[in-house]
């Protein structure tokens, strides 16, 4: 039997809220073992258009709500073989406790879905904390390209010579102008 250990794979959205028309949420990125979240490595904002702002620490929601996700698939597969074997293997009419496995694994098919559907908002706290990350990246990306510009062709600037500019604000992504 081959066990899978993979990096890199995104689980647990969360914390979804709107800025100009644009969804944000944020996800985890584990190590899976097969399909399974089980090691979180870090969290990522997902902006519009499929870009993402590392956070500097795992956002323990997104972890959560990854776990309580998979876990409820599982048991739902579990009970469900359990179920469907105990039937294969007895008369259909002898026991009842089957059934009652199969029932117990369609509330759980229930609470898989309401959770892999559901998006949970951010708190108005964790938004103003989101959108403060998604300024500083603003920031820092247009401080990275101001002085890629001005960076003499030998690639050894005079101390004298280089001044940096500070970026203008952007009036777009404050609490006061989200949706």
């Amino acid at each position: 039997m081959a066990v899978i250990w993979g990096d890199g794979w995104l689980f647990g959205a969360c914390d979804y809220f709107t800025v100009e028309e644009r969804e944000m949420f944020v996800r985890t990125e584990f190590c899976c073992l097969c399909f399974l979240p089980c090691v979180p490595e870090k969290s990522i904002l997902l902006v519009a258009d499929g870009q993402g702002i590392d956070l500097p620490e795992v956002v323990d929601r997104s972890v959560g709500w990854a776990w309580l996700r998979n876990l409820s698939w599982v048991i739902f597969l579990t009970l469900t073989c359990v179920g469907a074997l105990f039937l294969a293997a007895d008369d259909l009419t002898q026991d009842q406790w089957p059934w009652a496995l199969i029932a117990l694994a369609v509330v759980f098919l229930g609470l898989a879905i309401f959770v892999t559907v559901y998006k949970p908002k951010a708190s108005e706290e964790s938004k103003q904390k989101y959108l403060n990350m998604v300024e500083q990246a603003v920031a820092r990306f247009y401080l990275e390209e101001q002085m890629a510009t001005e960076a003499p062709d030998d690639g050894s600037p005079a101390p004298e010579d280089v001044a940096i500019a500070h970026p203008p604000t952007y009036q777009g992504l404050d609490k006061d102008n989200a949706f």
